[in-house]
């Protein structure tokens, strides 16, 4: 579709604002978290949720695929096929990955709950649009894409269908992912329609920023319907720097790596954008980091094992 005419637009970005919605009204029941995957699988072993994520993944791997082979979507289209250097897509999910634990869950998370009433996922919002106002100076998001040849649609599906043979249950998140990907060419994403916006590309960013907006809406209308709109307020100052800290890492990080846990860990990674792999191992290798060292009571407390090992102590 061309979006060209503004006409084009405001139909693509209204219904991109109505998919959102479906996609809030979803993720705000839904389980699926990649840090909470990360977190249980380093801290307790369990892979429920990780089976869940990788659910989603699957459902958008096979799906997005299959009209790529029909012809209804081009992977290549996708900002996540962007010439990218492979250390900044991987330093950029390192960073993103840490900010997603300091701050309780990944930016896309937050935007939920932030709709849902939470204050600290409200201020982890705008920390996030800070870190990103931060990186998006180091990255030109505005220009067109730099031109690649993909893989063939067909390598998508085998790698759906073996995720897919692994997964019992979960993919519902991805439905909605998949849906808006014709019409944004990259799917759901969380920190690059702010970064476009910031970066003098409004057009480019209105698509993003309509199923933003409509995820706070599906988001909020839901935790109301269930009863589940909390304001989560702060537990100490300690607490809400942590928050804002994380906030302000994964903006900064998300941007570096061209795209968050749903947009580089699920759209990017279904169409098999190389960048996009590299920032979700960067993302799961930040976040078990940062979950280790929460173990041993932060930096300081790691340092302190080092010192006392170091010393022949235990």
């Amino acid at each position: 579709m061309d979006l060209g005419s503004g006409s084009a637009l405001a139909a693509v970005s209204t219904v991109l604002f109505g998919i959102g919605a479906a996609f809030g009204v979803i993720a705000e029941r839904s389980a699926v978290c990649t840090m909470g995957a990360v977190a249980d699988v380093v801290l307790f072993g369990g892979r429920r949720r990780a089976r869940l994520w990788a659910g989603a993944l699957a459902t958008a791997m096979l799906a997005l695929h299959a009209l790529a082979m029909a012809g209804w979507f081009s992977p290549t289209a996708a900002l996540a096929w962007r010439a990218q250097a492979p250390g900044l897509a991987v330093a950029g999910g390192v960073v993103f990955g840490v900010g997603m634990v300091a701050a309780g869950g990944c930016v896309s998370r937050a935007w939920i709950r932030a709709a849902s009433g939470s204050l600290k996922a409200l201020a982890v919002v705008a920390a996030a649009a800070a870190g990103i106002a931060i990186a998006v100076p180091l990255l030109p998001l505005g220009g067109p894409p730099a031109p690649a040849a993909g893989p063939p649609a067909v390598a998508g599906l085998a790698l759906g269908l073996v995720l897919a043979v692994w997964v019992l249950r979960g993919g519902l998140v991805a439905l909605a992912h998949v849906a808006s990907a014709p019409l944004a060419a990259d799917g759901i994403r969380f920190v690059v329609p702010l970064a476009l916006a910031l970066d003098g590309a409004p057009g480019a960013a209105l698509p993003g920023l309509a199923v933003l907006a409509g995820t706070a809406v599906g988001a909020g209308l839901g935790a109301a319907r269930g009863g589940r709109w909390r304001s989560e307020p702060w537990g100490g100052v300690g607490d809400g720097l942590r928050h804002v800290a994380g906030g302000v890492a994964m903006g900064v990080g998300g941007t570096l790596a061209l795209g968050c846990t749903v947009g580089a860990g699920i759209g990017g990674v279904a169409v098999l954008a190389p960048a996009a792999w590299l920032a979700l191992a960067g993302m799961v290798v930040g976040a078990t980091i940062a979950l280790k060292l929460m173990l041993v009571g932060g930096p300081s407390g790691a340092w302190r094992r080092v010192r006392r090992r170091l010393a022949g102590g235990t």
